[in-house]
């Protein structure tokens, strides 16, 4: 099947900023404003950010409000029969401010409310969760070759994780999007490549794998239908191929800026009474000897498309091909303090800066069928291969993993075999039996109930196995190879419920990840969250069309 992409066509652009609220209707196509500028022009592009906003520089973004359309459209191919199609259709609003800005001007951390969110879904089987981003706030901190932290500043609002993976996987990060601009003075029709790393600003986060290319392109530069302003017209293009997926991406962004403007000056007392005009400071003599423009501005329209496409049969020739098409736009929005600081239009940077707690940054899953939720790291990744059983899985920095399994254990309606689900001991021969059939070397460890004060007061008891699986290698490598560590949870419920939870790790101390996993199961309860619940929870949209899905982490012999 031939790649393509759908891109919406560019709309009218001025010096104004365009209305973010009114993302989700694109602008007509219209015919380019000519410019002033000579084609010798180079313009040097600039988006600089502050906490406040300096009169002295108007050109500093503070305050901002981002509407956003989005579109992903999935296609899986069947050997027989028409493919199966699903859509996800989401309109966002959201207001945010930069809470952390470096010397450099790069920022790492902002405070971000969302004003409104509309979902729609195709089938129309899959009802959507009307309660997804309402009321709202987070802080956003940027972690150097990690995923971005996520606190929620909303009282007793925890953050969904189906909320946290749209935001760190669907919706552009604006600060970081300078990263694509030209890094030297371009002329119209000059092109430059954009590093990987860049890259990952537009097209989501990229492994370090695979052929790469974007590149872009000042493709026009209009003038405003009056003042000074200036519009850019970049455009870039692209492909990505990590094995077994393949895709292409083109987009286009939108930069408005102003030129230098002249002043009047007095005259000199003496002088020739006319006035005399003269250039601003910022408009130097070596810029104009050399043709450059300093374009101080900022980003104000994005409008991309990608497709992406996975092999899903032995032979490759069946595919799903995911689509995604985004329209996004972006205004300044009142300043701080303009309104009342409980209102979006005045968003305050809490003092001191939050930090992460399990009521602030852990995300909440509820299951989709309705039967059970629970609290977890947002760095552990919910992947489910069966109803009744589901990872949550983290591939850390360092390259080692780990793993969080949740079994459910049905009621067998078997009075003896629902007596042998509950049994620890049964569960110890199980588990021996199975490792000895794999032949694991393992190093048993301590078992038996964990202490009865701490469990009681929640209704449940809880059984803990603790093991370690050797590698299976000898020598030198057996002492230098890592060793993955097993605890094996058995949770007693009322009412005959029962689950096991298996915390794999192959960290040195694997009891930091024990503790996480037994506040994990802390959280676990069965029925849906307090949390308005949907009648089917949304499914997690597909992985960004432009950039390879997060690989599964390796995890230790199953």
């Amino acid at each position: 099947m031939v790649l393509g992409w759908a891109l919406a066509q560019a709309g009218p652009s001025t010096g104004q900023e365009p209305p973010a609220g009114d993302a989700a209707a694109p602008p007509a196509p219209a015919q380019p404003q000519e410019s002033t500028e000579a084609l010798s022009t180079r313009y040097r592009f600039l988006e600089k950010y502050a906490l406040a906003p300096d009169p002295a520089k108007p050109e500093l973004i503070t305050q901002y409000q981002v509407g956003a359309l989005q579109t992903l459209k999935t296609e899986t191919e069947k050997a027989q029969g028409a493919p199966d199609r699903k859509e996800i259709t989401t309109r966002t609003i959201y207001t945010e401010r930069p809470a952390k800005v470096t010397r450099l001007g790069e920022v790492t951390d902002t405070v971000r409310h969302y004003d409104s969110f509309r979902i729609q879904i195709t089938p129309k089987d899959l009802s959507p969760n009307a309660s997804l981003f309402k009321d709202l706030s987070i802080w956003y901190r940027l972690r150097p070759g990690r995923l971005p932290e996520l606190l929620s500043l909303t009282e007793a609002r925890p953050l969904r994780d189906v909320e946290y993976h749209a935001i760190v996987g669907d919706q552009l990060f604006l600060p970081q999007l300078a990263a694509i601009l030209p890094r030297t003075p371009v002329r119209v029709g000059d092109t430059w490549s954009i590093p990987r790393q860049a890259g990952q600003a537009l097209l989501g986060r990229i492994t370090d794998e695979g052929d790469y290319a974007l590149e872009g392109t000042l493709r026009e530069v209009r003038k405003a239908e009056r003042g000074t302003g200036r519009t850019a017209v970049l455009e870039f293009s692209g492909h990505l191929t990590v094995e077994p997926r393949a895709g292409e991406v083109r987009a286009e962004v939108l930069f408005v800026f102003d030129l230098p403007a002249a002043v009047t000056t007095p005259p000199v007392p003496g002088s020739t009474p006319e006035p005399k005009t003269v250039e601003r400071a910022s408009d130097k003599a070596a810029d104009r000897k050399t043709g450059t423009v300093e374009a101080r501005g900022r980003i104000t329209q994005v409008r991309l498309g990608g497709v992406m496409s996975t092999p899903i049969d032995e032979n490759r020739r069946l595919k799903q091909i995911v689509t995604r098409e985004l329209n996004l736009q972006r205004r300044p929005a009142p300043t701080p303090g303009a309104a009342d600081a409980a209102s979006p239009a005045g968003l305050t940077i809490p003092e001191p800066p939050p930090t992460a707690t399990e009521a602030n940054s852990w995300l909440l899953h509820d299951d989709p069928q309705r039967r059970f939720h629970f609290r977890h790291p947002q760095e552990l990744t919910v992947q489910r291969e069966n109803p009744d059983e589901l990872d949550l899985i983290y591939p850390r920095p360092d390259g080692g993993s780990d793993v969080l399994r949740i079994i459910l254990v049905p009621e067998l309606k078997d009075p003896q075999r629902d007596r042998m689900a509950r049994d620890p001991e049964a569960l110890r021969q199980a588990l021996r039996a199975e490792w000895e059939r794999k032949r694991y070397d393992l190093v048993p460890g301590p078992a038996g109930w964990l202490p009865e004060r701490e469990w009681a007061p929640l209704k449940r008891k809880v059984y803990r196995l603790e093991a370690a699986i050797k590698p299976p290698v000898a020598g030198v490598a057996a002492r230098e190879a890592a060793r993955f560590y097993l605890d094996h949870y058995l949770v007693l419920f009322g009412r005959n419920q029962c689950i096991h939870v298996q915390a794999m790790t192959d960290r040195e101390d694997h009891v930091p990840f024990r503790d996480q996993a037994e506040d994990v199961i802390e959280s676990f309860d069965f029925g849906p969250s307090t949390e308005k619940a949907p009648a089917a929870a949304a499914p997690t949209p597909p992985a960004n069309p432009a950039a390879p899905a997060n690989r599964a982490a390796p995890g230790p012999p199953q």
